[in-house]
């Protein structure tokens, strides 16, 4: 069983679901996907909506709202994303990366 969350994102609004432990664990130093990100949209979209593709992602939204629905759904599975370290430029938004969160 998923946890199901509603992200607003400046006037849009996104259904989003969790990884599981499993899932999670497996993420860990790897970059978190398009097709990872429609996993969780899939599984928090209502029965009547349409199915989320990496093709429709990059169709409706933009690289800032991708950046800002991987931190969602990343933090609600209890992962946070790693900072670049000081002095360097951060990580396009497909480079990220993910450690545990702190407890």
């Amino acid at each position: 069983m998923y946890r199901i969350k509603t992200v607003p994102i400046d006037n849009l609004s996104f259904r989003i679901a969790s990884f599981s432990m499993r899932e999670a664990e497996e993420m860990l130093d790897k970059p978190i996907t398009p097709e990872q990100v429609c996993i969780s949209l899939n599984r928090a979209k209502a029965p009547e909506e349409a199915e989320w593709t990496v093709e429709r992602l990059r169709e409706e939204i933009d690289f800032e709202t991708l950046g800002s629905l991987r931190r969602s759904i990343l933090q609600m599975s209890g992962l946070t994303i790693s900072e670049a370290p000081s002095g360097e430029p951060a990580a396009a938004p497909e480079k990220t990366s993910v450690k545990p969160a702190a407890a």
